[in-house]
């Protein structure tokens, strides 16, 4: 059985730079990667913001920054 969660509600100029992703073979980082961090980072009032590729890539840097003892465990609710 599949469950839809959300439908998708994307418009041609998010499906072109979709495209324009895929062509130039830049999907996960990139120039229109850092674009976004630093509209990101204006919009929300910071000097840097960075985009990571997963929750789990931002919890593991999230667990860095605060200096999280490296033998405690830390458990995520998923």
């Amino acid at each position: 059985m599949n469950i839809r969660l959300f439908k998708p509600s994307l418009g041609d100029e998010e499906l072109q730079m979709v495209r324009e992703a895929f062509d130039r073979s830049w999907v996960g980082l990139g120039p229109m990667v850092s674009e976004f961090e630093k509209q990101w980072a204006e919009f929300i009032g910071c000097e840097t913001a960075i985009g990571l590729n997963s929750a789990t890539a931002a919890l593991h840097l999230a667990c860095g920054c605060l200096d999280f003892p490296k033998a405690k465990k830390c458990w995520f609710h998923p």
